[in-house]
């Protein structure tokens, strides 16, 4: 009997033989093996294919979402209550990365699918659903919404808030630092390394509307 090989691992699992042992014995080894693969599975989850699977339709906690799952991948103690971008550069420092280090800029870019898929499993992804703009303008503390989404799309043009700020809030709930001009938005952006690119991969209908050139 052929051994059976995890699903993008190259770890083994055990062959499990029921003609060849007791039905206790098998249902131990297979309870074994499902526990052996769930191991392996969590620990195989730090590519963006991987990232992206996992969390569809899973609720979004602070001790599992698609940010605290890429920094399990690099082995750091993620803290929800503190802002992501400022762990990513703290990380960063401890491991000696430099402004031009590819493995920054790779791990960059991983953080960057993560918080996109962060925004889009709460935020949601239809720039032309009022009730995903119900939900945006909550979060901005908008009690008035437009009743017409041509209305929802030009008001949210005159708030200026940070992309990374608003990933962040899906989970912290914390007041969000909005600002009077798109100047100052891009000023703290930069100077807090929140930047967040307009072309990212995993962005959303709804990401890609809000994103802007700064």
């Amino acid at each position: 009997m052929g051994r059976l090989r995890c699903w993008k691992h190259s770890r083994l699992v055990p062959e499990i033989g029921p003609f060849e042992v007791s039905p206790v014995f098998a249902s131990v080894r297979f309870f074994g093996f499902y526990i052996g693969f769930s191991v392996v599975l969590a620990f195989s989850i730090q590519n963006r294919y991987d990232l992206l699977m996992y969390v569809i339709g899973k609720p979004s906690t602070p001790s599992q979402t698609p940010i605290s799952m890429f920094f399990y991948g690099y082995n750091y103690p993620y803290d929800h209550n503190e802002e992501t971008m400022a762990q990513f550069w703290r990380m960063c420092d401890q491991r000696g990365w430099g402004k031009f280090d590819s493995a920054k800029t790779d791990a960059l870019d991983k953080l960057r699918d993560a918080m996109a898929i962060q925004f889009n499993h709460y935020y949601g992804t239809d720039q032309d659903s009022r009730e995903v703009w119900v939900r945006f303008f909550a979060q901005l503390g908008v009690e008035e919404v437009p009743a017409k989404v041509k209305e929802c799309k030009a008001l949210s043009q005159t708030i200026h808030v940070n992309i990374c700020d608003l990933v962040d809030n899906s989970i912290r709930r914390k007041d969000l630092q909005i600002f009077e001009t798109s100047d100052e938005l891009a000023a703290y952006s930069r100077s807090s390394g929140k930047i967040f690119p307009l072309t990212q991969a995993y962005a959303g209908g709804l990401l890609k509307f809000l994103l802007r050139e700064i």
